[in-house]
């Protein structure tokens, strides 16, 4: 009779599969911030003193949000990647488990 604890693989296996859906998913917002938040010279209009202070502050944010998913997407991965090591250790452990159960069931071979 096992005293243990009993972890549910499957569960472990569609977090791991979620995570690495929300990961593909930054993908569209890491692309628009990169991409299509462009704002060029000139644009927001010419000869006011204000123009060159806006661009400015909007390149500031551009690369601060661009940093943010990244950094995110990071701390995802890193999460996904620590609970595939998880599953992998349990899966381990629970063929040795199994295996040492059968090898002292056959007579200690």
């Amino acid at each position: 009779m096992s005293s243990g604890y009993k972890v549910d693989l499957s569960a472990l296996d569609e977090v791991i599969k979620k995570l690495n859906r929300v990961v593909d998913d930054m993908g569209g917002p890491h692309t628009c911030a990169k991409y299509e938040t462009y704002l060029p010279p000139g644009w927001l209009g010419k000869g006011f003193a204000e123009e060159e202070g806006f661009r400015g502050a909007h390149s500031g944010m551009k690369d601060a949000i661009e940093g943010y998913i990244k950094q995110l997407q990071g701390l995802i991965n890193q999460f996904s990647s620590n609970a595939s090591q998880v599953r992998r250790n349990y899966d381990d452990q629970e063929h040795k488990t199994k295996h040492g159960v059968s090898t002292e069931a056959g007579g200690g071979k």
